[in-house]
């Protein structure tokens, strides 16, 4: 896969760009799926790097040095010493997040097997995502989400960028009725929260519900901008019905509840909370 691929760009590439330039791609992003994962990885490094538009552009001096693979503030964290990622190179990746860039906008640390970080890799960086300089970012591919920790997962907002044809985990029903609120009248989104909670789910269930809505909300976005139909019916359906903007929002809300999650929430205060911003903010 090239890096700047002259065709259509897929999906994950689609949605960092639309983030790039509305300036809301966010510090940490974890890929998951199956396929060249690396290579969307260095595409997102190249869009917190680029200087033109849109970004990445392709042809800008960043993005060159990051299609010729020598961009000085990208560095690829692996460890072909040992089977796993030994923790003494995620302590020495946490001093260097504190030095500034050398010329870039951005430092960025790109981890193209996120399943050999240890649990007490993972802890060692919770922290340094979630405190480190603002000019740090963090790129994690994985072929499960669920392979990197809750806690860690939870900080980072998680794009699905396999490839098209490898069969995703079909959404959650509740997930599913999300979106389909979403597509609602006034009042839709009170009547899903009050369902949801009936079923009494617990704080992962909830979790997940939450990741679902957002993935398919993500799907129905690339879906706007790629003018390609989405393979699932219902993001295909919010494609149609609402616009990039509101569906931009709504996945943002829906990573601010998932990354509640990881705290000690009460699940029917948080769904009561996420359904009178939804229904106050559509």
């Amino acid at each position: 896969m090239s890096l700047f691929p002259q065709a259509q760009l897929n999906a994950a590439q689609q949605w960092i760009v639309h983030s790039a330039h509305g300036g809301t791609l966010p510090h940490s992003l974890l890929l998951w799926g199956q396929g060249d994962l690396r290579t969307i990885a260095q595409f997102a490094a190249a869009a917190y790097q680029c200087e033109g538009t849109p970004r990445p552009c392709g042809k800008c001096n960043p993005c060159q040095k990051m299609e010729n693979g020598i961009h000085p503030d990208v560095m690829v964290v692996e460890d072909s010493a040992h089977k796993m990622i030994a923790v003494d190179v995620v302590r020495q990746l946490r001093q260097s997040a504190f030095v500034m860039p050398n010329e870039g906008q951005r430092k960025v640390y790109i981890f193209p097997d996120a399943s050999l970080l240890t649990p007490q890799d993972q802890n060692v960086l919770l922290k340094l995502v979630e405190e480190g300089p603002r000019y740090c970012a963090f790129v994690f591919c994985v072929e499960n989400a669920s392979q990197v920790l809750q806690t860690l997962r939870s900080r980072c907002v998680s794009l699905y960028a396999g490839q098209d044809d490898v069969a995703q985990v079909p959404p959650c029903d509740m997930g599913v009725a999300l979106c389909q609120a979403l597509l609602g009248k006034k009042g839709a989104i009170t009547t899903w929260a009050v369902k949801a909670e009936g079923q009494k789910p617990s704080r992962q269930e909830l979790e997940q519900i939450l990741q679902d809505g957002r993935q398919l909300c993500i799907q129905a976005l690339a879906a706007v901008q790629t003018q390609r139909s989405a393979s699932n019916p219902v993001a295909q359906a919010m494609a149609q019905g609402l616009g990039a903007q509101r569906l931009s929002k709504h996945i943002h809300t829906l990573q601010l509840y998932y990354n509640q999650c990881a705290y000690n929430i009460g699940v029917s205060h948080t769904l009561g909370a996420l359904a009178i911003e939804l229904e106050e903010n559509p």
